[in-house]
């Protein structure tokens, strides 16, 4: 996947939170369980185009482990 965007992860257990795309803290299992095994009952993954985006759309933090707000070029 391209490193353009980021990704909201929405849960019924917490506020939501925006990744870096293709950060370690994002994971195919928990994507599997949450969405595909769970039919999003409990929450969902979605891509914006910006921290921005993020924080307007779905009121989301950004993550502590992959830190979105950084780039490295």
């Amino acid at each position: 996947m391209a490193d353009e965007g980021y990704i909201v992860i929405r849960d019924i257990a917490r506020p939501p939170i925006v990744h870096k795309i293709n950060a370690r803290c994002i994971s195919v299992d928990n994507f599997n369980e949450k969405v595909k095994l769970n039919e999003g009952k409990t929450g969902g993954y979605f891509w914006v185009k910006s921290l921005e985006s993020a924080a307007r759309q779905f009121g989301a933090t950004r993550c502590k482990i992959c830190k979105p707000e950084l780039r490295y070029h």
